[in-house]
């Protein structure tokens, strides 16, 4: 059964900052052998994830993230199961939301990470999918 757990995070040192590239070499590295898929963006101090894969990897690994220094205030806040991946072909894709075209999914993630609601949520991760997805079509 694939299940889907989005997540936000508080990105530390809060001044500082944030290890992006640290996260996603060990997410890169691990995740495929546990079977996990997924995506990590990086918004005004706010870490947002999505993790794809069965219930007992993605539990190994939200224990994990809750132990990495480099989050604070690690909250779920879509877990649900899923009939099929969004991010089926990475292991973690890197949505770069440093342009300034970026800005609305910037706002709009620090603004579901700060008062999430079941339509924010969904609305964020279906534009985080759609961005996504037509970023690697802009880079092929």
């Amino acid at each position: 059964m694939l299940r889907q757990i989005f997540y936000c995070s508080v990105a530390e040192p809060p001044d500082g900052e944030p290890d992006v590239a640290g996260i996603l070499e060990h997410s890169r590295r691990n995740n495929p052998a546990l079977g996990l898929t997924g995506m990590l963006t990086y918004a005004d101090g706010v870490f947002a994830q999505i993790l794809e894969g069965d219930t007992t990897s993605l539990d190994i690994v939200l224990e994990v993230i809750r132990a990495d220094p480099r989050h604070s205030d690690v909250r779920i806040l879509s877990d649900r199961m899923a009939t099929r991946r969004l991010f089926s072909d990475w292991s973690m894709l890197h949505v770069d939301l440093d342009a300034a075209e970026d800005r609305p999914l910037t706002d709009m993630t620090v603004a579901v990470s700060r008062s999430p609601t079941p339509d924010g949520i969904d609305r964020l991760i279906r534009a985080l999918a759609y961005r996504a997805v037509n970023e690697v079509i802009d880079t092929a």
